[in-house]
This record gives structure tokens, C-alpha cells and sequence, in this order.
């Protein structure tokens, strides 16, 4: 039976769960729900555009990490709205309807969304204020018709997005599931990652290595060091390197992450790609200026091992991975030494 949140007050705050919706994804959707039912029942309306639009944000970060996208607490509103947007819109699948006007009337769902940014700036919580703006039940609710009707649309076509994905092995590696020897080898076989969409190809990729960086080293094993062992894009498609080589530096927390292993491993996960620099540059943006619990001995020795192992990169990468390498030199030489300022 399809699992249900209601919110008692607005009809329209009624969501069904997508089967492929991570468990983690949706336990933070509801308790947003309710410390949005609560602040509206608390007459708070600050407070409830506040959690309206941390729910959007929730919502699509959900759809992008189905997607098999790696996310970053860095990512601004507008832009985490859109970008789920496009890949639920481009989605297809039985009942969802290509017809220009309703493809508009989603479209416009979306602009409205994005507007809570906006909106929270100027009525919202998150920011000292000298005075308290009036906030009206038609802005409090206008907001929350906005949202509901976006994030109804969006985790319609999630499920569809879901189900494509190997769920299974992905909900196993992100959720502490056992591994023993060639397991891991034999389900990314039996995945077959080359026939595999895109999409598909960078989520193993991220859950992979967002689970090896848990020390797993079974899955450490088989599913990076093996990759970046082999040049073999047939067998390690190019997708699945792209995440992997995320999932290296961005935990699914969208904290920053690394380790000597890591640092060890990155750079020969790009070596048969053709836009590494990109890669390397898009963690860049991702990961700056968030707080990392690394020791600065540690950070110090992450420079060794970026500094070695930068011969496995391809041409034309080294300016970005000299400017990551810098990133954590900062980090290492600065004050609170926890930062990739």
C-alpha cells in the first residue's frame, strides 16, 4: 500500500510516496511536513514559508539524487528546482503527458516554485531582521498552493524516473547493506552498465563510491580500485566514472569527503575520459567553502597523494587539478585547517 503523508491544513498537501524514492529522501520530506503543519497551526507564517521552501528544496534534491546526480549543499534553490525540473520533464513514461499545454501549465508550476526563494528572502525565516514584515494569509497561502501542485507533478514522474534505476543494489550500498567477497563484482555485472541509461550508469557510480568512502573495503575494491585500475570504458562506462570520481569527494550527506584512498584513487578514475577537467572542476564548485572533518595531518597528506598521482590524469585536466590541490593546501595550512575555502 502506498505510503502517505497529509497535511490537515490544506487539502492539496496530500503526497504519495514514488516506490523508487530513497528512504532517506522521504523521512526528510515528512518531517518537513510537519514542522511546516506546525508553524502554520502556530500562526508562524514566517516561519511556514521558511519550511515550504526547504520542502521543494528537499524534493528536488530527491529527484536528483534518483537521477544519479550528486548534490551539494552549495547548489543554490532556483537552480536545484530547475535542474530536477528538466530531468523529470524529459522523463518518459506511461501518463505522463508530452502535450505542449500541459507541458506549459508544468512549466509554470516550476516558476512558481523557484519564486519561494525570493519570497523567504523578504518574508521568511533565516535572516535577523530589525523589524518583523507583515506576512498575510494570502502570501502564506499562495506559497503553499505553489509548492504543493510543483512537488505533486515532480514525484508523479519520479516514480517513473525510479524505475529504471537498480534499486535494489543502489538502496543496498546506501543503506549499510552486507557485501561479501565478488558480490559487489557480480551485481555490476549482472547490472550490464554499458546497456545501462546514463543516469543509471552515474548513480551506481555515486553509490559506490559514496559507500567505499564509509571504509567499506570490499566494495573500496571492486567497485573503484578495479575501475581505476582498467582504461576499459566497455567495461567502466564513462558515466559511471564521472559519478564514482563525485561520490569520491561529496558524501550523500552533500558534505565534502576525502581520505588518502580516495586521494590515491581519484585521478585514475578520469584517465580515459575526454572531459575530465570539467569533472574536476564541477566537484570544485561543490565542495568550496564547506566544512570538512579531516585532521589538517590528514589534509597534508590528501596533497601528496593528489600531487603523485596527478601523471594518471588526462591532457588538458592539470590546471583543474592543480587548482583542487590548492583547495586542500588552503585547507591544510589554515587556522581551523576543516574548510575547502
Amino acid at each position: 500500500m502506498a505510503e502517505m503523508v497529509t497535511s490537515k491544513m490544506l487539502a492539496t498537501f496530500e503526497f504519495v510516496r514514488p516506490a523508487g524514492m530513497e528512504d532517506a529522501s522521504w523521512a526528510a520530506a515528512q518531517r518537513l511536513i510537519g514542522r511546516l503543519e506546525g508553524a502554520v497551526a502556530a500562526r508562524d507564517h514566517a516561519l511556514a514559508i521558511g519550511c515550504a521552501k526547504e520542502l521543494a528544496e528537499s524534493v528536488a534534491k530527491a529527484v536528483l539524487v534518483v537521477r544519479g546526480e550528486v548534490v551539494s549543499a552549495n547548489d543554490d534553490f532556483p537552480a536545484v528546482v530547475k535542474k530536477a525540473h528538466t530531468a523529470l520533464q524529459r522523463q518518459p513514461g506511461i501518463d505522463l503527458a508530452q502535450d505542449s499545454p500541459l507541458r506549459t501549465i508544468a512549466q509554470s508550476a516550476r516558476t512558481m516554485v523557484t519564486q519561494l526563494a525570493e519570497i523567504r528572502n523578504i518574508y521568511g525565516t533565516g535572516h535577523g531582521r530589525a523589524q518583523d514584515p507583515k506576512v498575510t494569509d494570502e502570501i502564506l497561502y499562495v506559497s503553499l498552493d505553489a509548492v504543493a501542485l510543483w512537488i505533486k507533478w515532480a514525484l508523479r514522474r519520479l516514480d517513473v524516473l525510479a524505475q529504471g534505476m537498480p534499486s535494489s543494489l543502489i538502496h543496498d550500498l546506501l543503506n549499510g547493506g552486507p557485501f561479501t567477497s565478488g558480490v559487489l563484482a557480480g551485481r555490476l555485472i549482472a547490472a550490464d552498465l554499458p546497456l545501462q541509461e546514463v543516469a543509471v550508469q552515474r548513480r551506481l557510480g555515486v553509490a559506490v563510491a559514496q559507500r567505499a568512502m564509509q571504509g567499506t573495503f570490499l566494495i573500496q575494491r571492486e567497485g573503484v580500485e578495479a575501475c581505476a585500475e582498467s582504461d576499459e570504458l566497455d567495461l567502466w562506462p564513462a558515466p559511471y566514472r564521472e559519478g564514482a570520481f563525485e561520490g569520491l569527494f561529496i558524501s550523500q550527506f552533500e558534505t565534502p569527503t576525502i581520505s588518502t584512498w580516495s586521494a590515491s584513487q581519484a585521478a585514475r578514475l578520469l584517465t580515459p575520459l575526454t572531459r575530465a577537467d570539467e569533472i574536476i572542476t564541477s566537484v570544485i564548485g561543490k565542495v568550496r567553502g564547506r566544512p570538512i572533518p579531516v585532521s589538517r595531518e590528514t589534509l597534508v597528506a590528501v596533497v601528496e597523494r593528489l600531487t603523485g598521482s596527478a601523471h594518471f590524469l588526462p591532457q588538458g585536466a592539470e590546471n583543474a587539478w592543480q587548482e583542487l590541490i590548492e583547495l586542500v593546501k588552503k585547507a591544510a595550512s589554515a587556522a581551523d585547517a576543516g574548510t575547502l575555502a
